[in-house]
């Protein structure tokens, strides 16, 4: 199982995969020119928390700012760090945003029987239809983006169910030095409620446990995807981390 020192040093790992990166001496600056409106490709993260907090969060907003871009910031994992962080942060204007998000790990066999319509595949592009897909509960040209700078890297799979030609459910995984994320998990709205998310999932998981002894996580706030997961023997990390993000708003800049 992972522990929360590692999953710092996975997340880490896992962000530099789609970014570019710049190391201070109180945190990580993660940044995409290119895909500015994705939260996960344009933060920072502060290590350093004992002292100049002060300091270290007005050089985050310089940093974005000089590039044009929203200044937010995630959490390190460390203990209590939201404690100490938040009257700095909403001293300096920042929007600090909890979130319901839950860490789990792969444990247990699958439960459940497979789809047999259902054809999976990796691809190694973003074709019109899995692009489709990716906008069917709106435009989310972040997505699209993150998973275009992804996929250059020739360790990333992006598995895809299809029903013939048309692809209707997806997930990623991303191998790192000691553990393996599972993301970007979703169905076409369309063609939801039919078991193929399962589908694919069991097959990915299959994937990774023949090719790989890392631990196998994810992080998850949806009851109906928990419960998906939960059914392919994901279990709920005891140490689950509190997550959050914060961000200076426009108004602000």
């Amino acid at each position: 199982m992972v522990d929360l020192e590692q999953l710092r040093r996975c997340e880490f790992e896992y962000f530099r995969s789609f970014t570019d990166v710049v190391t201070t001496s109180y945190g990580l600056l993660f940044f995409s020119v290119d895909n500015p409106l994705s939260y996960d490709s344009n933060h920072a993260v502060i290590l350093r928390q004992q002292q100049g907090l002060a300091r270290a969060v007005d050089d985050v907003v310089r940093f974005y700012r000089e590039k044009r871009l929203l200044p937010r910031i995630y959490p390190s994992y460390q203990h209590g760090e939201l404690e100490i962080l938040r009257p700095v942060l909403e001293d300096k204007g920042f929007v600090v945003e909890e979130n319901a998000l839950r860490l789990f790990t792969w444990q247990e066999e699958p439960q459940g029987a497979p789809s047999r319509t259902l054809s999976v595949r990796r691809v190694r592009e973003l074709s019109s239809g899995i692009i489709e897909l990716l906008n069917s509960d709106g435009d989310a040209p972040w997505t699209v983006g993150v998973l275009r700078r992804h996929l250059l890297t020739p360790s990333f799979h992006l598995f895809v169910g299809y029903l013939g030609d048309t692809p209707v459910t997806m997930a990623s995984l991303t191998p790192l030095s000691q553990a393996t994320a599972l993301s970007d998990v979703m169905t076409h709205q369309a063609h939801r409620r039919k078991g193929y998310a399962r589908t694919l999932l069991q097959q990915v998981v299959a994937h990774h446990r023949r090719t790989s002894r890392n631990t196998l996580y994810l992080f998850a706030s949806d009851p109906a995807a928990i419960h998906i997961f939960e059914q392919l023997g994901f279990v709920e990390h005891p140490d689950s981390p509190p997550m959050w993000s914060a961000y200076l708003p426009q108004s602000s800049l």
